[in-house]
């Protein structure tokens, strides 16, 4: 099993590797960042906000935003494009399981979504640190790490529900990101969501989880988390498992 699961993920990163859509999404979410704080650098003067302000303030742009946007883009892309080129019945008769089948791709895409942040954590910090110094930097790393990587980790596995409709609309690529969309916005407006509900409903919960000072009930929001990133999953799996080609 393990050896299967190797060379379908062998398979999957050569096929990847001059792929366009997956190079200008990974090069959308490293130009995004290096944008926002080349501009802050140029002004010239020290940001208004606090350090950990100015994190949560590019937070607002690249992770509330754009970046489970692309995310989504890239799921989409790595399910859906063995329908879109009439090599998923090849796949299917070759001796590995729709569901290890499945599950490499996931594993594609989770690597390339942490990968990105990880990017993303390198990027904030050298512009925090050119911007408020490697003092201040040093002071505040740990709790910029630990926000912009429990972020990333959080919008990861609240995702997987993507996977689940784009194995139902096999072709059709935009109910998809239409729902990446929807999960997008309902997460930013979680912030204004009242207490109960923005813990309820997971998407808005990663954020009132995630910043410091939002009033949330974690365990529901954790709870609610899970059982999206779960029933994403499960429900991929099944279809895709019982799908006929």
């Amino acid at each position: 099993m393990v050896l299967a699961l190797n060379n379908l993920l062998a398979a999957e990163r050569l096929k990847l590797r001059h792929n366009r859509l997956i190079i200008s999404c990974s090069s959308l979410a490293i130009i995004l960042p290096v944008m926002v704080i080349a501009t802050d650098i140029f002004q010239g003067a020290l940001p208004k906000y606090s350090i950990m302000g100015w994190v949560f303030r590019l937070a607002s742009l690249c992770q509330y935003f754009a970046y489970p946007v692309l995310s989504g883009f890239v799921l989409t892309f790595l399910i859906q494009r063995e329908y879109t080129d009439h090599t998923i019945i090849n796949m299917l008769t070759a001796p590995v399981t729709r569901t290890r089948l499945l599950i490499g791709k996931l594993i594609i895409w989770a690597t390339w979504h942490i990968t990105m942040t990880l990017c993303y954590l390198a990027i904030v910090c050298l512009g925090a640190g050119i911007l408020y110094g490697s003092a201040t930097l040093y002071g505040s790393f740990y709790e910029i790490a630990s926000f912009i990587i429990k972020f990333g980790l959080l919008h990861l596995v609240t995702l997987t529900p993507i996977a689940w409709v784009a194995v139902l609309q096999r072709k059709n690529f935009y109910p998809s990101l239409l729902c990446t969309i929807i999960f997008t916005g309902i997460g930013f407006a979680g912030l204004y969501f009242p207490k109960f509900l923005g813990s309820l409903v997971p998407w808005s919960s990663v954020p009132l989880i995630t910043v410091p000072g939002m009033q949330v009930v974690p365990v529901l929001a954790t709870t609610s988390i899970c059982i999206c990133a779960f029933f994403g999953l499960f429900m991929a799996v099944y279809s895709f498992k019982h799908q006929d080609q």
